[in-house]
C-alpha cells in the first residue's frame, strides 16, 4: 500500500480527500526535515494560503532524489518543487482551466493562480487557462501558451498545480463530475485508491439541491434564509430595508461576501412576500415586517420637483436611476398588490405619481428607454440608455445626454421585455385597481409594440429571458382587456417556453442567432449559457420570474393547462433550492442551475451577477412569492398534507 507524505499548514478539502485515498500516510508542516526515503509518494498542498510557500532546496534535493528512483510528486500552489518558476500571483476571475487534451472546460471560482514565468521545454501541460473559453462543458483546445499553464507534469514524476485547489468542494469548483475526474487522475498518479464517496461527502458538506419537497417547504426556507443570511437591515430588532443579498465572488477559502448595498425591488419584493405570508398565516411578525419594508418603499419615491413621482433604484449607485422596470418590481407592483389583499387604498397618489412620471419619460411607441437618470431636480435634462439593434444583436448605447419631453416625443425604440414587460404589466394592474383606463391603455400600446416585434425583441440576456419577462403582462392584458387576439398572443408565449422545457418545469436558456446583449459578452454582464443546448437554467433572469406569471396566467385565464406548467415550474425549482450548514446558502437559490448535473453552475463569465449570485429579492423573495400567489389563489395547499 501506498504511504503518503502530505506537506501542508492546515487541514483543507484536498488533505481530506488525499488522507482518505491513502489510508498510510503522514501530515506535516512545510519544509519539516523527514526521512523522504521511507515514503512512496509525495503532496504538497499550499493552496490554504494566500500566497503560494516556497520549499527549502534540501527539500526540493530530497524530492528530486526519490523522484529519480520512479516516485510520483503532487505539488498544489507552491514553489521550487522542480525547474518551473512562477511569477506573482494573479486572480483567475474569468480565466477557466480547459483540458489540453479534449478541451473539458473547469470552473474554480475566483481563484488565485501564479503564472508560469518559465516552463521546462519536456513539461506537458494537462490544463491550460483560457479566458472566457468558447463553450460550456467543452471548448476548442488552446494554443500552448506557457504563462497559462495550470496543470503540467514535469518529468520525472512531478504534477503541478499552479492555483489554489485545496478546498476545491467550499469554493464549489464545478462542474463537479468534471473536477472528480481530475482529483481521481492526480490519485491515480500518486498511487493511491480513489474514492469518490469521500469527493462527494465533502461537496455535500457546502451544499446540496434540496430534492423534492413542498412549494408551502420552500417558501417557508426562503423566508428563513431572508432572516438568517444577514441581508435583512434591523433596527432594534425589527427589519427596515433590505441588502441585494450576496454576492457572486467566491473566493479560494469558499468565503462569499454580501451584495450590500440597500436595493428598491430587493425591498418591495420582500416586502410582497411577507404580505402574503401575512395574508395566508395571520402571522403577527409578518405583518410588521410587511409594514415597515413598505414604508421604506414609500420612502424612495421624490415628492417635488421637474421628477416629482420618480422612484429611486437604490440608496447607491442608483439613487438618481429612473428604472422602470425595477420601480414596477420594486414599489407599483408590491404597493397595487398590497392594495388587493388589504383593500387599504393609501397608496392610491404614490401609485399614480410613479406611473404618471414613468408616462412623462414613455416614448410614443409605448415603450421607455433602459434608464433615466436626473441630472438636477429642477431640471428636465437627463442621461439616458436604451438598448440598440447594430446589425448582428442588440447592444446598450451607454449614456446619452437628452430631455424628459425629448423622450416623450419620439419613440424609445426597445421592444424589450426585460426592461419594459414588468413595466407594461404594472400599468395594467395598476389600471385596474385605480379603475384609469389611460393607465391599461398604455400598457396595452406598449405590449402592442412588444409584440409586433416578437420573438425578435431587444433582449438583454436571452430569448428564453424575454418569454419570462412578457408572460405576466400579457396575463394581465387578457384580464384587463379580453380579446381573442390578446389571448393568442399569451398562448404563443406559453407554447414557445413549453419548447424549452428539458424536464418537467426547467426552463434552459436559448437564444435564437445570439442577438442578446449579453450572450457571448466580452465584458460586463454576460449570459450564463454559452450555446443553443447548454442546459442551463437561468433563476435570476428567467426562470425566478415564471411562477408569478403562470399564476396570473391562470387566474386571467381558467386554463387547466396553465395551472399544470404552474405546479411543474414551482416543484421543480423547489427541488432545486439550496441545503447548506451556511446560513448565507441555506433556503436561497443561486443564479444558475445545470439542470442535467443538478448543481449550481453555468457559464461564469458575468461581471457582476455570475453564477452564484444570490439576489434577495431577484431570485429568492420573487420566487416565493410565486408560490404563495399560487397558495393563495388555491393553485397549491396552504400547507403539508
Amino acid at each position: 500500500m501506498t504511504r503518503l507524505l502530505l506537506m501542508c499548514s492546515q487541514a483543507s478539502d484536498l488533505s481530506r480527500l488525499l488522507s482518505a485515498c491513502f489510508p498510510m500516510h503522514v501530515q506535516t508542516a512545510f519544509n519539516v526535515p523527514k526521512d523522504f526515503a521511507s515514503f512512496d509518494a509525495f503532496a504538497i498542498l499550499g493552496g490554504t494560503q494566500e500566497a503560494p510557500p516556497s520549499l527549502l532546496p534540501y527539500v526540493r534535493e530530497a524530492l528530486w532524489a526519490e523522484r529519480q528512483k520512479g516516485k510520483k510528486v503532487f505539488c498544489e500552489f507552491a514553489l521550487g518543487a522542480g525547474e518551473a518558476c512562477f511569477a506573482n500571483t494573479v486572480v483567475t476571475t474569468f480565466d477557466r482551466p480547459v483540458c489540453m487534451e479534449d478541451g473539458t472546460v473547469l470552473d474554480e471560482q475566483n481563484n488565485t493562480r501564479s503564472p508560469v514565468q518559465f516552463l521546462p521545454k519536456t513539461a506537458q501541460v494537462w490544463y491550460q487557462y483560457v479566458t472566457r473559453p468558447d463553450g460550456y462543458r467543452k471548448a476548442p483546445v488552446p494554443l500552448p501558451q506557457a504563462w497559462d499553464a495550470a496543470i503540467f507534469e514535469e518529468k520525472p514524476g512531478l504534477v503541478q498545480c499552479s492555483f489554489r485547489m485545496a478546498n476545491f468542494a467550499r469554493a464549489r469548483f464545478a462542474p463537479f463530475a468534471a473536477w472528480k475526474a481530475l482529483l481521481a487522475r492526480i490519485v491515480k498518479y500518486l498511487g493511491g485508491q480513489w474514492r469518490e464517496d469521500v469527493a462527494d461527502g465533502l461537496k455535500a458538506e457546502t451544499y446540496a439541491l434540496a430534492g423534492r419537497q413542498s412549494a408551502w417547504r420552500a417558501a417557508e426556507r426562503a423566508a428563513r434564509w431572508l432572516d438568517n443570511a444577514g441581508v435583512l437591515v434591523r433596527v432594534e430588532g425589527v427589519p427596515q430595508a433590505v441588502r441585494e443579498g450576496i454576492s457572486s465572488v467566491i473566493l479560494p477559502d469558499g468565503t462569499q461576501r454580501h451584495a450590500e448595498q440597500i436595493r428598491l425591488d430587493s425591498m418591495g419584493e420582500a416586502a410582497l412576500m411577507y404580505e402574503l405570508r401575512y395574508q395566508l398565516f395571520h402571522c403577527r411578525q409578518d405583518r410588521q415586517r410587511a409594514d415597515q419594508l413598505y414604508c421604506t418603499v414609500r420612502s424612495m419615491q421624490l415628492q417635488e420637483g421637474v421628477h416629482r413621482g420618480m422612484v429611486r433604484g437604490s440608496l447607491g449607485w442608483w439613487g438618481n436611476a429612473s428604472y422602470q422596470d425595477d420601480a414596477s418590481r420594486g414599489f407599483l407592483i408590491p404597493l397595487a398588490a398590497r392594495a388587493f389583499l388589504t383593500g387599504d387604498m393609501r397608496d392610491t397618489p404614490a401609485l399614480s405619481m410613479a406611473l404618471d412620471y414613468l408616462l412623462f419619460t414613455t416614448g410614443t411607441d409605448g415603450l421607455r428607454v433602459n434608464q433615466v437618470n436626473w441630472q438636477s431636480c429642477d431640471s428636465e435634462e437627463v442621461m439616458a440608455a436604451r438598448l440598440e439593434w447594430r446589425g448582428e444583436k442588440w447592444k446598450n448605447s451607454g449614456f446619452f445626454p437628452t430631455t424628459c419631453s425629448a423622450l416623450r416625443e419620439n419613440p424609445a425604440n426597445n421592444p424589450s421585455g426585460h426592461y419594459n414587460g414588468w413595466y407594461m404589466a404594472a400599468l395594467l394592474l395598476c389600471g385596474m385597481l385605480l379603475k384609469e383606463q389611460r393607465y391599461i391603455d398604455a400598457g396595452r400600446k406598449g405590449i402592442a409594440t412588444i409584440m409586433a416585434q416578437y420573438p425578435h425583441t431587444a433582449r438583454e440576456h436571452s430569448q428564453t429571458q424575454e418569454i419570462c419577462r412578457l408572460i405576466l403582462p400579457l396575463a394581465l392584458l387578457v384580464k384587463a382587456m379580453p380579446s381573442a387576439r390578446h389571448a393568442a398572443w399569451l398562448q404563443r408565449l406559453m407554447d414557445d417556453l413549453q419548447k424549452l422545457e428539458v424536464k418537467p418545469g426547467a426552463f434552459i436558456e436559448h437564444d435564437e442567432g445570439y442577438t442578446a446583449s449579453c450572450s457571448h459578452a466580452k465584458s460586463g454582464e454576460s449570459s450564463v449559457f454559452s450555446h443553443n443546448g447548454d442546459p442551463v437554467a437561468d433563476l435570476l433572469y428567467s426562470m425566478n420570474w415564471l411562477p408569478v406569471s403562470l399564476a396570473a396566467a391562470w387566474y386571467a385565464t381558467g386554463s387547466d393547462a396553465y395551472a399544470q406548467i404552474y405546479r411543474r415550474t414551482v416543484a421543480f425549482l423547489a427541488s432545486i433550492q439550496l441545503n447548506s450548514p451556511d446560513p448565507t446558502l441555506n433556503g436561497a437559490w443561486a443564479r444558475a442551475v445545470d439542470v442535467e448535473s443538478m448543481e449550481v453552475h453555468g457559464v461564469n463569465n458575468d461581471y457582476e451577477w455570475s453564477t452564484w449570485a444570490i439576489e434577495a429579492g431577484w431570485t429568492v423573495a420573487e420566487i416565493a412569492n410565486g408560490m404563495l400567489w399560487g397558495m393563495y389563489l388555491g393553485l397549491l395547499p396552504k400547507r403539508d398534507e
